[in-house]
């Protein structure tokens, strides 16, 4: 990856994820209130919390791994994809267990918001790096365009 373009992608892909997030995320959690009232409000708020989190430590982690350009920055993405997994199953277990997460409304309005997030946050991070003009990798030394 080239170094500019590593220190140019962090701060788009957390504008443009999180307006996508916030975009998808507050016609939901209007939804939520008003067809679930406060207990739709309180899944659409704690999936608000969980996704977030998520996607903060996959930037955070990212970011890191881009400063490094060799095997450590690689092993750094997927210990990062592992452990966020790891994670994110214990949270939403202990959620569970603790009967934070149960009823039908909260669980319903939790899915709903987890699914909008995901979607704004991707579509917001591609559309935002789709329009920098930063190359990815390196051009090889000797070799040009027209040879490739």
């Amino acid at each position: 990856m080239d170094a500019a373009a590593g220190l140019v992608w962090p701060p788009v892909i957390a504008r443009g994820g999180l307006c996508g997030a916030v975009l998808c995320s507050l016609p939901v959690g209007l939804a939520a209130l008003l067809l679930g009232g406060t207990k739709g409000l309180a899944g659409w708020y704690l999936a608000d919390l969980v996704v977030c989190a998520y996607f903060v430590t996959s930037l955070i982690c990212d970011s890191l791994a881009t400063r490094w350009m060799d095997a450590r920055g690689l092993v750094m993405v997927l210990g990062g994809y592992v452990l966020r997994a790891i994670v994110i199953g214990v949270v939403l277990w202990q959620l569970v267990a603790h009967q934070v997460l149960t009823g039908e409304v909260l669980t319903r309005w939790f899915g709903w918001t987890t699914l909008s997030l995901v979607i704004g946050w991707l579509a917001g991070a591609v559309w935002s790096v789709s329009r920098t003009r930063t190359f990815t990798y390196n051009q090889p030394a000797g070799i040009s365009e027209e040879n490739q």
